[in-house]
């Protein structure tokens, strides 16, 4: 019958979303240093370098702003377990074994800032 609940599955009132029975590995990003091509080879796009430490600000800087996609999967990451390894590198896109105080602290800079746009920054990003 295709329209039963298969395991692994739930009806959550709009719709079916699978639950896997884990939660995967973090996705691996493109390395946040180089350019990238668009779909097509149209014109390349830079991507905002990773800072080893994050300016501190009490307003939202342009760093924020382009980082924002950042944090957010830093929080999640950090929530979910990842290793400080698995989140330098696959997050950053920095090298914890060839370049460990510089991971340890863009890590921890980038974190810090993340935590700040969730309990303090959110209210000036929508703020107009």
């Amino acid at each position: 019958m295709s329209g039963a609940i298969q395991t692994g599955e739930f009806d959550n009132g709009i719709g079916r979303e699978v639950r896997p029975s884990a939660r995967p590995a973090l996705p691996p990003l493109c390395n946040p240093h180089r350019a990238s091509k668009s779909a097509g080879g149209g014109a390349s796009r830079w991507h905002t370098p990773i800072a080893d430490e994050v300016h501190w600000s009490d307003s939202l800087t342009a760093y924020d702003k382009a980082h924002f996609t950042t944090y957010m999967r830093l929080l999640d990451a950090s929530a979910d377990g990842a290793s400080e390894e698995d989140m330098a590198h696959l997050i950053l896109g920095i090298d914890q074994a060839r370049e460990p105080e510089r991971a340890r602290k863009a890590l921890r800079s980038h974190l810090d800032r993340a935590n700040w746009m969730i309990t303090t920054g959110y209210k000036k990003l929508f703020a107009g």
